[in-house]
């Protein structure tokens, strides 16, 4: 699913955002179609979030005959198990999903929208630089727990496509650098302004990874 909510960080009551009352519904809708919240460890599907301009919330999404796995990332709290810091409810979707058939030949994974959150807290606040670092480990480790569950642990999984989200234009730079200086020359990348699910979160990153 790829979530584009409104003034994503508008205030929505006391403590809350328009993305926590999001999350509201999103966790209602989940809950309903796969039922008891202890399910979502393998039946939620991989999701961003990110806010946009205008009035209208866009929801899009990829569908297949056969369900997807799941795959969490080591170094983070699953999303849906984030605590009420973060909302009454908490945001439902699996860092990852492997795809359940092949395509052109190779298992593909589907990236999450992908941060600067280890556990379940925001590091490196106010320094894109040392965000987008952390945001590459956390991809590395979630292509390297893809890997593990296939047991295939010796492989190398590789992106293919990336969507790179930055809140201020001028960051752009020292984004693309480390992206490329870590992955060098993917085939397919795309650099969009947009705000984020946390107000410091600065640089979000989700894609296609090969296995």
């Amino acid at each position: 699913f790829w979530n584009f909510v409104p003034h994503i960080h508008t205030p929505s009551g006391a403590h809350l955002d328009r993305y926590m009352i999001f999350n509201g519904g999103r966790f209602a809708a989940c809950e309903h179609w796969h039922g008891s919240p202890n399910d979502f460890d393998h039946t939620l599907a991989a999701a961003s979030g990110v806010g946009v301009l205008g009035e209208a919330l866009a929801i899009h999404c990829l569908a297949a005959d056969d369900a997807g796995e799941p795959v969490e990332n080591p170094r983070q709290v699953p999303a849906y198990k984030y605590s009420r810091r973060y909302g009454p409810r908490p945001p439902c979707f699996a860092r990852a999903t492997r795809l359940a058939r092949q395509v052109n030949g190779a298992w593909w994974l589907l990236v999450a929208g992908t941060a600067s959150i280890c556990g379940e807290l925001t590091v490196h606040a106010g320094d894109v630089e040392g965000q987008t670092v952390e945001t590459l480990e956390n991809l590395d480790a979630l292509l390297a727990a893809a890997e593990d569950k296939r047991g295939a642990s010796d492989a190398r999984a590789r992106f293919s496509s990336l969507r790179v989200y930055i809140v201020r234009p001028d960051d752009l730079g020292v984004v693309r650098d480390r992206i490329a200086a870590r992955y060098g020359e993917i085939p397919d990348i795309e650099f969009a302004q947009s705000e984020l699910c946390r107000a410091d979160l600065l640089v979000e990153i989700e894609g296609i990874a090969e296995l």
